[in-house]
């Protein structure tokens, strides 16, 4: 993704609350202002973690009730 790709989303982010941003020395910091959505984005950075076979069994959809369910996530 190039730089100025990334500045487009950030910048939507921000004016639709989601993020904020604070200068620390040089740097950005980018934290999520919406509560909400902390724990799926925290579910989603896990998964960067694992294993190909980790990736296998936890992100099987099976179908419960017509709703994917996916191993890990929070409803």
């Amino acid at each position: 993704m190039s730089q100025a790709l990334v500045s487009h989303h950030v910048a939507a982010l921000r004016e639709a609350q989601l993020i904020s941003v604070r200068a620390e020395g040089r740097s950005n910091i980018y934290e999520l202002c919406c509560e909400q959505l902390a724990a799926p984005v925290q579910w989603l950075a896990h998964l960067t973690t694992l294993t190909p076979e980790g990736q296998k069994v936890c992100c099987t959809a099976p179908v419960v009730d017509d709703q994917v369910s996916v191993s890990g996530a929070e409803r």
